[in-house]
């Protein structure tokens, strides 16, 4: 009911019959969806497939008798592929790689908050492909749980005013630009570089238009202050530059990062670290260099984690004022007239 909001979550549904029916002919070919398992984790349980193949699974499915094919059971959701995703330009090694966003939020006190720091994790795979239907080159989380080796940023956000004089904690729509006479080098506007301060900003626009979906955790955190809910979500960015949601979990993992210290100290090596340079860097050369394996790297992975749970526990324990906590921005309703009218 709410076509902003809808607009920043991949096409969702609920049975095999909803999603093979919903579309178009001719466009068969071009669909690729995601099978998940409603209630797993970790990128367990997720099937990619071709409306061809869909439409196999639901003949054999339906003969079968076993399973509602048509109006689900409630443990499945196909959610329609993303396929028009944004990758870096150049010649790094995460250039023309899919990546995705690792973001923070915690409800309390009946308002929704996103920390400033995420992280940022790359596949090692070949270049990005929209209609591979292989789960390893699409969803990292299946690699990195596996004990794959991944690209990864954990982006340690100081929460500094921009360019335009726009601290992190405004409710302002926000873009970091750079101007570059040259439009094909790293650093100009027509450059498709690394740019975390871009993706987080997209990120927290995505969920101040989805934020109606919180409204019931956040009524029951207004009415009983000693409740909160921290979650961990999801999210990609298109070529556009805006950012999809893909999901939400509730209580995220947190150990990924302390395991991964681990067992680098114990010598069995660290995931490489991608280390973002500042906007003075050469102009000729990426803005990002990525470190080799080292204890270094797991531990700088292990402080951000670090960093995120200490302005948690200072927010829900009000041993700090939310106003004081410069990592968190709160998540509200954006003017977005023009865009319901345009989507309806």
């Amino acid at each position: 009911d709410d076509p902003v909001a809808s607009n920043v979550f991949p096409k969702s549904y609920l049975s095999y019959r909803e999603a093979l029916l919903d579309t178009e002919p001719g466009d068969e070919d071009d669909s690729i969806l995601y099978v998940k398992d409603a209630g797993a984790t970790r990128g367990e349980d997720i099937y990619i497939k071709t409306w061809d193949d869909l439409a196999l699974d639901y003949e054999q499915l339906k003969e079968e008798g076993e399973y509602d094919v048509d109006d689900g059971e409630g443990d499945v959701i196909i959610q329609r592929a993303v396929t028009d995703l944004y990758t870096i330009d150049g010649d790094g090694p995460i250039a023309g790689r899919r990546f995705d966003i690792r973001y923070y939020l915690v409800i309390t006190d009946g308002s929704v908050y996103l920390h400033s720091s995420m992280v940022y994790r790359w596949t090692l795979g070949p270049k990005y492909d929209p209609k591979d239907t292989n789960v390893k080159n699409q969803v990292i989380n299946v690699v990195a749980y596996a004990g794959g080796e991944i690209f990864r940023d954990f982006f340690l956000d100081a929460p500094l005013k921009d360019a335009n004089g726009n601290a992190w904690p405004n409710n302002e729509r926000k873009r970091r630009t750079n101007v570059n006479v040259d439009p094909n080098s790293p650093g100009s506007d027509n450059y498709r570089g690394a740019d975390a301060h871009g993706w987080r900003d997209a990120v927290a626009d995505a969920l101040d238009d989805a934020c109606g979906v919180f409204s019931t955790l956040k009524e029951l955190t207004k009415a009983d202050p000693t409740k909160y809910v921290l979650v961990g979500g999801d999210a990609m960015i298109k070529e556009d530059g805006s950012a999809v949601i893909v999901e939400f979990n509730a209580w995220p993992d947190f150990s990924g990062s302390y395991s991964s210290l681990t067992k680098c100290l114990a010598g069995e090596g660290c995931r490489r670290m991608v280390m973002l340079l500042g906007d003075d860097s050469d102009s000729n050369a990426d803005n990002y260099v990525v470190a080799e394996p080292s204890p270094a790297s797991g531990i700088a992975c292990a402080e951000g984690a670090a960093e995120v749970m200490r302005d948690i526990v200072s927010m829900v324990t009000k041993t700090q004022p939310v106003h004081g906590i410069e990592g968190f921005r709160e998540i509200v309703v954006r003017n977005n007239e023009g865009l319901a009218a345009r989507l309806q």
